[in-house]
């Protein structure tokens, strides 16, 4: 198993998967899911797909200069009109 170079792991029913299930893979350089998140446990595969859209990671989320925009905004109409939404301000 060491010397595997490429895994496709799509159309699996698993969400989540831990990093040290692929830590011994070395010599890993493609691999295949079928959710972008999953990329998180194979960061040492120099090939993840699918590819993420850049911006969908807690730290990547405000690297887009027009949702960073939108926040501010949204952040100063709450703060203006002491708005609290009724789903997440509970």
């Amino acid at each position: 198993m060491q010397n595997l170079t490429s895994l496709l792991l799509t159309g699996n029913e698993f969400k989540t998967l831990d990093p040290r299930v692929l830590q011994n893979l070395t010599n890993l350089n493609y691999i295949y899911f079928s959710w972008f998140h999953l990329c998180r446990a194979a960061l040492h595969v120099r090939v993840c797909e699918p590819h993420g859209d850049g911006i969908s990671s807690t730290y990547h989320l405000l690297d887009n200069q027009i949702l960073r925009a939108r926040k501010m905004y949204t952040d100063t109409i709450k703060k203006r009109y002491n708005y609290k939404n009724l789903y997440t301000d509970m």
